[in-house]
């Protein structure tokens, strides 16, 4: 598969006083889908091109993340000994005492 690619020049301005011209090599189809963009989005092709960079470069900087699973519990459930769910007042006292939260 031969495809043609049309030399495009960039003029890069990282900072008001420094400019830098480069020329790339760029692939037809990707050229026209970039341009089209620039233009449907009133934008200029560096800008496009410049947020292209921005996304491929910051997606390798960060870490990727691994997959984490929850643990599947094992515990039988149900209230301790003694908790009324019907009984607010009991249930908020029990809440507030960190004793029972505890293991030993």
């Amino acid at each position: 598969d031969v495809r043609l690619s049309v030399p495009l020049t960039l003029i890069c301005i990282p900072d008001i006083l420094k400019t830098m011209r480069i020329t790339l090599q760029i692939n037809d189809d990707l050229f026209a889908r970039a341009k089209a963009l620039a233009e449907e989005e009133g934008r200029t092709l560096d800008s496009v091109i410049e947020e292209g960079l921005v996304l491929v470069l910051d997606k390798r900087d960060k870490p990727s993340r691994k997959k984490f699973t929850l643990p599947v519990s094992k515990s039988k459930g149900g209230t301790l000994p003694g908790v009324d769910l019907d009984n607010w007042a009991s249930l908020e006292e029990i809440m507030e005492d960190d004793r029972i939260f505890r293991t030993p």
